[in-house]
C-alpha cells in the first residue's frame, strides 16, 4: 500500500491530531497511515516504499511555505500548516507519481 493510500484510509478511522502521532483518540497524518497498515510510527520498520517516499520528501521544500525542514514534510504540513490528512495524502501522491515515473524512465534507459 502506498503511503498516500494509507494516510487516506487511516484518516477515516480517527479525528486528526496535531503535535504528535497520537493525541487521545486522534492521529496525525503519519499516525493515520500507520493505523491503516498496523505499523508502529516510532518503529524503524515502516514499509519499505514509505521509507523511499519519506526520504525523498525530506529533501523537498514545503509546498506551503517553501522552507526546507531537512525532515519529512508530512508532520510539518500536519502540525504547522494544519493541512487535512486528505490534502496531505493528495500531495504525497504527487511525490509517489514522480518516483514511479522516474523509476519507469530509468528502467527504460537501462533495459
Amino acid at each position: 500500500m502506498k503511503l498516500s493510500e494509507a494516510i487516506r484510509l487511516g484518516a477515516t478511522l480517527k479525528p486528526q491530531a496535531f503535535g504528535d502521532y497520537y493525541v487521545g483518540n486522534a492521529s496525525c497524518a503519519l499516525g493515520a497511515a500507520c493505523d491503516a497498515v498496523g505499523a508502529n510510527p516510532s518503529a524503524v520498520s515502516l514499509p519499505f516504499n514509505w521509507d523511499i517516499s519519506l526520504n525523498k520528501m525530506s529533501k523537498l521544500p514545503c509546498p506551503s511555505c517553501e522552507i526546507h525542514t531537512g525532515e519529512c514534510i508530512v508532520p510539518h504540513l500536519n502540525d504547522t500548516h494544519r493541512w487535512s490528512r486528505e490534502r496531505i495524502a493528495d500531495w504525497v501522491a504527487t511525490i509517489e507519481a514522480e518516483q514511479t515515473e522516474s523509476a519507469e524512465i530509468s528502467g527504460a534507459v537501462h533495459a
